[in-house]
């Protein structure tokens, strides 16, 4: 997402999570907190402090045990990148590649099945 500066970032992640609690604890019958913390923007830079923001994302259900490496989470950044969908596409391939300093879009699919899948002691010096 890009910062114009009317706060419209943090007002739709507000509206995302507000909806996405809703519907989850609707489903769910249930009631109460459904996020850990409220939202706070980060400013990230290009290349590799974006590059470890990503792996940072992809490796959380590792880190929660849910599954063992982000291929298995289906609904990852991860899953995208390696298989991108045809349609309703959600990552924009050729600005990622050029936020990362990467040309092909093999490369890029190749750089992130090599990065290793540390464990969540590991990950906590992320």
């Amino acid at each position: 997402m890009l910062d114009t500066g009317d706060d419209v970032i943090a007002k739709n992640m507000q509206l995302i999570a507000g909806r996405t609690a809703q519907a989850y604890n609707q489903r769910k019958s249930r009631k109460g907190a459904f996020w850990e913390d409220r939202y706070h923007a980060t400013a990230v830079q290009a290349d590799e402090h974006l590059a470890r923001c990503l792996l940072y994302m992809d490796r959380n259900m590792v880190r929660a045990g849910a599954v063992a490496h982000p291929r298995e989470w289906p609904v990852s950044s991860y899953s995208e990148l390696i298989q991108p969908p045809q349609r309703y596409a959600i990552t924009d391939h050729a600005k990622l590649m050029e936020l990362l300093g990467i040309k092909r879009l093999g490369d890029l699919q190749h750089a992130s099945d090599h990065f290793p899948v540390a464990s969540p002691v590991q990950m906590k010096h992320f």
